[in-house]
C-alpha cells in the first residue's frame, strides 16, 4: 500500500528568513509561520506554530525574496516532535519540510484568499 502525506498551510512569515548552512555544507532556511484557529463564529481560539524549512535553491530564493509579514503558501511533509518549554512543560514542535513554497494571493480585503467557502464543506 502506498505511503504518502502532504500538508498545505497558508500564513504570514513571523521572522525574516536567514540562509543557514548545515555541518555537511548544505544550505537551508527555517522560519516560523503561525496558523490561527477559529471557532464557528470566527473568534480566534489559539495559535499553532509551524517551523517551515526550505533547502538548497528554494532556501536561497526564500531568503532573497520573502520577508517577515509576507503571506506564504507552503506545501510539504509534516514532521512532529516535542520539546520542554522554560517551565519544563512538554510542547509540540511541528515542522514542514517544503516541497513547494510561494507568496500567497491576497484578496481585496487584504486577507489571504480563501476560495473554499463554508457552503462547500461536506460537514
Amino acid at each position: 500500500m502506498p505511503n504518502y502525506q502532504k500538508i498545505i498551510i497558508e500564513g504570514h512569515i513571523a521572522k525574516d528568513p536567514e540562509l543557514l548552512t548545515s555541518k555537511s555544507g548544505k544550505t537551508y532556511t527555517k522560519f516560523p509561520v503561525p496558523w490561527k484557529r477559529k471557532d464557528a463564529s470566527g473568534k480566534e481560539t489559539g495559535t499553532m506554530w509551524f517551523s517551515v524549512m526550505a533547502f538548497h535553491d528554494d532556501a536561497r530564493d526564500v531568503v532573497e525574496n520573502f520577508r517577515k509579514g509576507d503571506a506564504v503558501h507552503v506545501e510539504g511533509m509534516l514532521t512532529a516532535d516535542a520539546y520542554l518549554d522554560k517551565h519544563g512543560e512538554p510542547r509540540p514542535s511541528l515542522t514542514v519540510m517544503t516541497q513547494s513554497i510561494h507568496l500567497a494571493e491576497r484578496g481585496q480585503d487584504g486577507n489571504l484568499d480563501d476560495d473554499t467557502g463554508d457552503e462547500d464543506l461536506p460537514f
